[in-house]
């Protein structure tokens, strides 16, 4: 589709267009924004919008659009996502497209936290990440990959001496939250780690940057009726960050994500998990199963 000269001459355009965003967000004051709500969401991260979500966009797009169409890649972002039908959305009838997320963590940035960020993937139509790149404008880090090739992911050397666990803010209200604490005490005390530290001041992209570089970590959502539960946007850039590591994507059930569904935008029905090794990822799983699967299966 692409050869690695392409793919990184794109991951250079979208890495100057992430940097582009995440200076706009820092030169911004945010006790001076008008916060919108946006209908149909079912948490509060998920509803709050404001000038910033939608200028970051358009940001990202001019940087973007020449790629677009010299490249015939379609587009789809989270700002403007709801202005084409999902099932009949370009990128269906295109080889790639770009899969952003202007302002991921828009909860945290308007809150004054820094665990926000800017992710930018670009996404075969087989739901295939071909290079991702995110870009912590707070420590003017960037994350990035070609599909299969770590190009520049930031390292930490850190002595496991917690098991930590990434969630979002809305976590401690979910019903399985006891459930989930209490498979967390186990796993961590069979790692040798037994105090666990819980994280959720970010947003879903730089938790699952986050795993990528803790020892003994995981970031995961649950699977719940309603829509939600993120987006391909809140995803596809890290999964092709852990691909490219060599570590584990799945949702709850241990299926690959589909990041090009035709059905819906969101992961609900499955959740997600990010996991920092395959020992944490497994028995993850086998939480879940002999929690809820197996049980409704019998």
């Amino acid at each position: 589709m692409f050869d690695i000269t392409t793919l990184t001459v794109l991951a250079d355009i979208a890495e100057r267009a992430a940097k582009a965003a995440g200076r706009y967000m820092l030169s911004v004051d945010r006790n001076q924004l008008t916060i919108a709500i946006k209908s149909g969401a079912h948490s509060l991260a998920a509803q709050l919008f404001s000038e910033v979500d939608s200028t970051s966009e358009a940001i990202i797009y001019e940087h973007l659009l020449p790629t677009m169409r010299s490249g015939n890649i379609a587009w789809l972002a989270e700002e403007s996502a709801d202005s084409e039908e999902v099932s009949t959305h370009e990128r269906f009838n295109k080889p790639t497209f770009w899969c952003v997320d202007p302002l991921d963590g828009t909860q945290t940035f308007l809150q004054g936290g820094s665990g926000f960020a800017v992710s930018i993937a670009l996404v075969s139509q087989a739901g295939v990440p071909l290079l991702s790149v995110v870009y912590h404008p707070a420590s003017d880090t960037c994350y990035r990959a070609l599909q299969g090739v770590v190009i520049k992911t930031p390292t930490a050397v850190v002595t496991p001496t917690v098991f930590t666990l990434f969630a979002d803010q809305s976590f401690k209200q979910h019903p399985f939250y006891e459930h989930s604490m209490v498979a967390i005490e186990h796993l961590a005390a069979s790692l040798g780690t037994p105090d666990i530290e819980l994280v959720t001041n970010q947003g879903a992209v730089m938790n699952a940057c986050s795993v990528l570089n803790t020892p003994n970590s995981v970031y995961f959502k649950l699977p719940k009726a309603e829509a939600g539960g993120g987006c391909i946007w809140d995803y596809a850039s890290t999964v092709g960050l852990f691909n490219a590591a060599g570590k584990k994507v799945t949702d709850m059930n241990g299926e690959l994500l589909q990041l090009n569904p035709k059905n819906s935008l969101y992961f609900n029905h499955g959740g997600v998990l990010f996991s920092s090794n395959d020992k944490v990822h497994d028995a993850m799983l086998e939480w879940w199963r002999a929690l809820i699967v197996e049980p409704l299966s019998k």
